[in-house]
């Protein structure tokens, strides 16, 4: 898997880290149509954070990145861990 193929928790295409901002991670999480959350806001925060954990994203899924993405993959998921702590 390459940098593109991650499905970052946010609409639209991805390209760098540079693309996952507050606003558009915000607005994925808190979709009114997400019918994993049905509205709860904590509850869709909770799910994310556990998707996105460091430690978690590391384990199951930065050895299927292929190397040359590996770097950019990781500094991204922390910086989705981070901004879901700001929400």
């Amino acid at each position: 898997l390459g940098f593109g193929d991650v499905p970052w928790p946010l609409f639209g295409a991805v390209g760098s880290v540079q693309d996952i901002t507050w606003q558009r991670v915000r607005e994925f999480v808190f979709h009114p149509l997400r019918s994993s959350v049905q509205g709860n806001q904590v509850k869709s925060i909770r799910l994310e954070m556990l998707r996105w954990h460091p430690d978690k994203f590391e384990w199951k899924v930065l050895d299927k990145i292929i190397e040359d993405d590996r770097e950019a993959v990781k500094e991204a998921a922390e910086h989705v861990a981070r901004i879901l702590t700001q929400l």
